[in-house]
């Protein structure tokens, strides 16, 4: 009985230490791989933010290269993680707010993100911002867009009379629009104006502030103008037209408005503006030794400021250079507004229709077969004042016409330029300026046929170009440069005939001449139609999302024998916030003897998708054989495969 008492209980001490062993031993392994899991959470963690810092790090490299180039990024997968980056412009101009976002699933299924927010800096051209966001908002409005038209009676000028401005220029800097006019009526001879831009440009008109006659002497008001902000002022900045003897008139002294080709207004209060502070003529006697024997010869025509210098483009000279930088202050005293100095000039050979400056170089469009000629303008370079590079495109100038094929219009956003030109084969040409010696065309554009399709206004926002030709507003999208397309609801080019994009149906009717740019908002100038220069001032803006959707044939192959009927569903997903339209679905592509119901179906997404469930017939006697039929829904068209087999 001890015996097997002792025994007995020898067999339950090692039973419990048994359970013992297996407890401990399971403690332990679940206390490893809880621990393993909290390592690989932490990992997942640190790696999360690493990548959010990897997108700051790009965006801080961007904003060195291209202030313009720091834009939105879209949700991208990279591994379990999902990336985005918003980009919000601040008050000033000068700074963005960027805000890197990393998300991903945790253990449990729980969602789990890592945020990162940082400004970067404009670092080019401080003084004087460009105020137009290069971040889109609301970029499926900018398909349809919307517009409010103004003639500058209705902003209350000349006794509410719009008859007789002919406007040369439109600036739009820190919520004031100025506004220059080259002819006026002769009641009101206003040739400068400013308006307070409302708060809300797609309902309240632009309000009047002042105006004023740059020069009462003379029937010419200005051309081109550009703004520059220091510290404490702003300046207006304006090529002067009138059409003086350059030859022979005389302005020692900075006061002779009628023997100028640069006038320097103060517009630092734009509800109370005066004369020119300085009328500027280039030096017909010592450098630049620009001459003009005649009327029109050397002439205020193209103006561009960076960070202290005017970059001045004439009309064409008798003699000298048509392209001159002019020291207002960036290379110190003793240069400023009111004390210009010609620091050098470039002889074009034609007059100069516009000026870009990027970096060390110039950009100028001109009516040479070199359509643009780009130039070091860096004061202090050996190369200072030098033909840099240039581009001429295949078809010459005056080969489609008169006035056909000349460079026009200019913007360079990194180091890509977008050059627009008049009328001609093809009115844009995408050139990769990374070699500034050898640019080279990365994609064109015919804009349209006819000679109403020259292009005189360009603005690039992300992957979109903006332009303003004779006849209308055109959206596209330059993503891809060796792929343009419209940016249109349809994706053709046909809407931009339509009232939203034809300016001959803005208001009455009018040719474009101008185009700006500040915040989401497109301001352009319309000469009128009418024949009285009754021009117009448009606002331009993103419409209402349009409705979009994608279609889904369901299954995306099947196989029916002859002789009997199959089923295939397709699903209508809405894809924008408009408001869901029915879309019509058809079926096309299947051989003979095979038809299918309904003939067209319709369905309307309005709580995201709908569906429309087609049934399918094999007759007897249909052909053996795999076809790919396609589904169309419209309005917008959209479409879709599947593949259907008929088997015996």
């Amino acid at each position: 009985m001890d015996t097997l008492t002792a025994r007995g209980f020898s067999t339950l001490e090692i039973l419990i230490a048994m359970v013992i062993a297996v407890s401990t031993i399971t403690a332990v392994i679940l206390v490893f791989f809880g621990g393993q899991s909290t390592i690989l959470s932490a990992q997942t963690n640190a790696e999360a933010v690493t990548k959010a810092e990897q997108l700051v790090e790009a965006a801080q490299a961007l904003a060195r290269h291209d202030f313009n180039l720091v834009n939105a990024v879209a949700t991208t997968t990279d591994g379990v993680y999902q990336k985005s980056v918003t980009v919000e412009l601040q008050s000033d101009y000068l700074t963005k707010l960027v805000t890197t976002f990393v998300s991903w699933i945790g253990d449990h299924g729980q969602e789990l993100h890592t945020r990162i927010d940082t400004l970067v800096t404009n670092l080019e051209n401080v003084s004087s911002p460009n105020t137009c966001n290069s971040t889109l908002t609301n970029a499926a409005g900018w398909k349809s867009p919307d517009h409010q038209v103004y003639d500058f009676g209705q902003l209350g000028l000349n006794s509410n009379n719009g008859n007789g401005y002919e406007v040369s220029s439109i600036q739009a800097f820190r919520g004031i629009l100025y506004v220059t006019m080259v002819d006026t009526p002769n009641t009101d001879q206003s040739t400068l104006v400013t308006f307070k831009i409302p708060n809300d440009p797609t309902t309240q008109a632009p309000v009047l502030l002042s105006k004023v006659d740059n020069n009462s002497a003379v029937g010419v008001g200005l051309a081109g103008t550009v703004i520059a902000s220091t510290t404490n002022r702003v300046y207006l900045l304006a090529a002067n037209p009138y059409e003086a003897i350059f030859h022979t008139c005389i302005n020692t002294t900075g006061t002779n408005k009628s023997c100028a080709q640069l006038q320097i207004f103060d517009v630092t209060d734009p509800a109370a503006l005066a004369q020119a502070i300085y009328n500027f003529k280039l030096s017909t006697t010592s450098p630049s030794f620009v001459n003009g024997t005649s009327a029109g010869q050397a002439t205020g025509n193209s103006i561009f400021y960076r960070d202290g210098y005017v970059y001045l483009g004439l009309t064409a000279t008798q003699s000298g250079p048509e392209f001159n930088v002019i020291d207002v202050g960036g290379g110190g005293t003793p240069a400023s507004f009111t004390n210009p100095i010609w620091k050098g000039g470039y002889v074009v050979g034609n007059g100069v229709n516009s000026i870009f400056v990027k970096g060390k170089y110039a950009y100028i469009t001109s009516p040479n077969s070199q359509n643009l000629k780009i130039i070091d303008v860096q004061v202090g370079s050996p190369t200072f004042m030098q033909l840099v590079g240039s581009y001429s495109p295949p078809n010459a100038p005056q080969s489609e016409g008169v006035g056909s094929n000349h460079g026009r219009a200019a913007t360079v956003v990194g180091d890509t330029v977008y050059l627009g030109r008049t009328y001609g084969a093809k009115e844009v040409y995408i050139l990769n300026a990374s070699a500034p010696s050898t640019p080279t065309v990365s994609g064109s554009l015919d804009v349209g046929s006819g000679n109403l399709t020259s292009v005189y206004g360009l603005a690039l926002r992300e992957n979109l170009v903006f332009l303003l030709t004779k006849s209308q507003f055109q959206v596209w999208d330059v993503g891809n440069p060796g792929t343009i397309v419209p940016w249109t609801v349809s994706g053709t080019n046909a809407e931009f005939s339509d009232a939203q994009h034809d300016l001959g149906q803005f208001g009455n009717g009018g040719a474009g001449t101008s185009l700006d740019c500040e915040g989401n908002y497109i301001y352009t100038a319309l000469a009128s139609t009418q024949g009285n220069t009754k021009d117009m001032l448009a606002v331009l803006y993103p419409g209402a999302p349009a409705f979009d959707y994608t279609v889904l044939a369901s299954p995306l192959s099947q196989s029916i024998k002859q002789g009997l009927t199959g089923s295939v569903t397709v699903t209508v997903t809405k894809t924008s916030t408009a408001t869901a339209l029915p879309v019509s679905i058809t079926l096309s592509g299947f051989q003979n003897n095979v038809s299918y119901l309904p003939l067209t179906g319709s369905c309307t997404p309005t709580s995201g998708s709908c569906s429309v469930t087609f049934t399918v017939t094999a007759a007897s006697n249909a052909q053996k054989v795999t076809r790919t039929v396609t589904v169309t829904g419209t309005v917008p068209t959209r479409t879709t495969e599947f593949e259907l087999t008929i088997t015996p």
